[in-house]
């Protein structure tokens, strides 16, 4: 996006150029936590509407898990989490963007984007699915940078800017969403003095300016007691207390929360409390009315130092940031990357793969971690995006068969052995891809898998019977098994078994069921360009997992809880491509949010014209390149300027039945191009995937 026109005409915000409603944002006896850990217990809070609140409290006390519960981004085990009585998780994502904004502590541009192209996105929740950006929003875009003195910067690259200045962009961002309720997570971490308290001064015009209820995270108890309306003292996952600064912050306060011994004096500046530590050394004298230090370790005692070493948990987001995808299997397909390699070099390899953690991140998800030596030969290089791969599961009792993939006779060779010793071959996508470096200076890679376990769990947490091998494995999985890992090698590069190529597309739309989560999981931690929307349905509540938010990228998450698989996806995407509603007897708000399940009947899908779409009864595999029968798509015809789909690219992954329907949505009805769509059956319910 170009600079906005005539850009110094729009002023900063006042009193009288707009003022938003104070919406009332509350947690009431909420549970937050991660991989089974719990952080918040039976928390209850509320922001001040109109008003600055500051979180404070010592490191994994759980300040940033509070602030995901109140941004949706971590759903409550117990409790909820209310915008103006109602619970946030009942709002559509669209709808809660444009009252709730957040900014997330240290968030990454994609690369190369411009900060008015960045400030723009804070328009996203304003735009319809195939709506251009309007004046109304230029000037929304002008104003904020106006307000936030990065007009300036507009044309410059975001990761060329300093922290300040990127920091600011962020927060013009946050201003074009023109919200009335603002979450920042440690907005001046890795910042200086100087521009810490620019974006705290920032951050109290906006709110003196327009009303807008802010609340968020801060480490530096100074800053947050000079700035703060409210103050939130946290431990434990619980609140202490709250209030004014001036009537909380006290000497016993402060040693209550954070184990420190201070003194409480008065900002010549702000008049507020300022904290000065007292520490063990740098005391000019015995100072009358310090207080008693009776527990103080001696100065000669080693374990004096252990505070300064200790590494506990933290609150801030888990390494296992959930995701998940169970698997379908597909045979090899003629002329896939993956198998077709006419390179000397084999372009996959096969790796004895070791357990080296399993996760549970849900009743129906397990992450397992793997590493091993052999990993160093597998690759991407780039984010793994939606990369494919090959895993062996071995016969329960047996051990873990391995393959030779020199050539391109393994998978014959695979399918003649003993079917026993041979196993199970499933194909899964690749969570992450990580490297380490060891204490001898090697580097170590590892892969992460996200396995569904499908059926109901069992209460030891084991999926029921009718669960397929893999998920049984994966159940059962423990540090140091193994199995065969089949994936692309790394010598290649390129993209083997990597469908997700959205081109030059504007937008977004990624439509997934629980099989392929972790697929739109990776795409999104690799920070992708575009804006546009995520649809994601999952089992249960209970499996609505934290993602990697992505400036301009609102994700709706549908859980079934009972409803037939793939009816709520159905439903949202037709919604919001402006389909006629493919429910009956639904509920006002259902079709986006899929919580009134139990009130929605899907009417089968209308006849249509022959069109030459339906594919046979196998697993649906179309990609803007390749049709569902392998046949290479005409390349030569591009996106027709004017369509629907020009700006768009979907993706859109999961059982077969439910991505053919929706194939039939974009294609048939809606007209986009086969070019701009990739549709991906994971599987197919009433099938054994081989």
């Amino acid at each position: 996006m170009a600079a906005p026109s005539d850009p110094r005409a729009a002023s900063a915000p006042g009193p009288a150029a707009r003022s938003p409603e104070r919406p009332s944002l509350r947690a009431d006896a909420v549970t937050l936590g991660y991989d089974g850990r719990t952080v918040v217990d039976g928390l209850t809070v509320a922001l001040p509407p109109g008003k600055i609140t500051v979180i404070v409290g010592a490191n994994a006390c759980g300040k940033s898990t509070l602030l995901r519960g109140l941004s949706r981004l971590l759903t409550p085990r117990s409790g909820a989490v209310l915008l103006d009585g109602k619970d946030v998780h009942r709002y559509p994502a669209k709808e809660l963007a444009r009252r709730v904004g957040l900014l997330p502590q240290a968030p990454t541009a994609p690369e190369a984007v411009t900060a008015v192209d960045l400030v723009t996105r804070g328009r996203y929740p304003h735009q319809g699915f195939f709506q251009q950006t309007t004046q109304e929003d230029r000037d929304a875009v002008a104003e904020a940078m106006v307000a936030t003195g990065t007009l300036d910067l507009a044309a410059r690259p975001v990761d060329e800017l300093s922290g300040g200045q990127r920091q600011r962009v962020w927060i013009a961002m946050a201003l074009a969403q023109q919200t009335g309720v603002l979450l920042l997570d440690e907005p001046t971490t890795y910042l200086d003095v100087t521009h810490q308290i620019e974006v705290l001064d920032l951050i109290t015009d906006l709110n003196r300016t327009r009303g807008t209820t802010i609340a968020l995270v801060l480490h530096d108890v100074n800053l947050a007691s000079r700035y703060a309306d409210h103050l939130i003292a946290m431990k434990g996952g619980a609140v202490v207390a709250e209030g004014a600064p001036g009537a909380i912050l006290t000497a016993d306060r402060v040693r209550e929360v954070f184990g420190l011994d201070a003194r409480v004096l008065t900002d010549p500046v702000s008049g507020t409390p300022m904290i000065v530590p007292i520490g063990r050394h740098h005391r000019a004298t015995t100072t009358p009315g310090d207080p008693p230090r009776p527990d103080a370790p001696r100065t000669d005692a080693p374990w004096a130092m252990r505070r300064l070493t200790d590494t506990g948990p933290t609150d801030t987001d888990p390494t296992d940031t959930p995701a998940d995808h169970a698997g379908p299997v597909r045979p090899p397909r003629g002329g896939a990357p993956m198998t077709t390699a006419t390179t000397s070099i084999a372009p996959i390899v096969a790796i004895d793969a070791e357990v080296i953690a399993v996760h549970r991140l849900s009743p129906h998800y397990r992450r397992i971690v793997f590493g091993g030596p052999g990993l160093e030969q597998f690759g991407p290089d780039r984010d793994p995006l939606d990369l494919r791969i090959k895993l062996l599961i071995p016969t329960p009792g047996r051990p873990a068969p391995m393959l030779e993939v020199t050539d391109d006779g393994w998978y014959q060779r695979w399918l003649a052995a003993d079917p026993d010793a041979r196993g199970q071959m499933r194909t899964y996508t690749v969570r992450s891809v990580d490297d380490e470096t060891d204490a001898v200076g090697d580097v170590r890679r590892t892969v992460t898998v996200d396995f569904v376990l499908h059926g109901v769990p069992r209460e030891d947490g084991h999926p029921g019977d009718a669960a397929g091998p893999a998920a049984q494995w994966a159940a059962a999985a423990r540090p140091g098994d193994h199995l065969c890992l089949l994936g692309p090698n790394r010598a290649i590069g390129g993209r083997s078994g990597i469908e997700f190529d959205p081109g030059p597309a504007r937008r977004l739309l990624l439509v997934a069921d629980e099989t392929a989560v972790p697929a739109v999981a990776s795409i999104l931690a690799s920070g992708p360009a575009q804006t546009g929307d995520v649809y994601l349905e999952v089992p249960t509540a209970d499996d609505i997992l934290d993602l990697p938010p992505v400036p301009g990228i609102s994700v709706t998450w549908l859980a079934r809880d009972g409803a037939a698989h793939g009816d709520l996806l159905i439903g949202a995407v037709r919604s919001a491509l402006g389909l006629t509603c493919a429910h009956r007897d639904c509920g006002a708000d259902c079709v986006l949010l899929g919580y009134a399940a139990e009130r929605m009947t899907v009417l089968p899908a209308p006849v249509l014209a022959e069109t030459g779409l339906d594919a046979p009864e196998t697993l649906l595999w179309e990609t803007p390149q390749y049709s569902s029968g392998g046949e290479l798509l005409d390349e030569a015809r591009p996106a027709e300027p004017g369509m629907p789909d020009d700006q768009l690219y979907a993706w859109i992954a999961g059982e077969s039945g439910m991505v053919k329907h929706l194939r039939r949505c974009l294609v048939s009805e809606r007209g986009m191009s086969r070019h701009r769509v990739a549709f991906m059956g994971y599987w197919r319910q009433g099938a054994a995937q081989v």
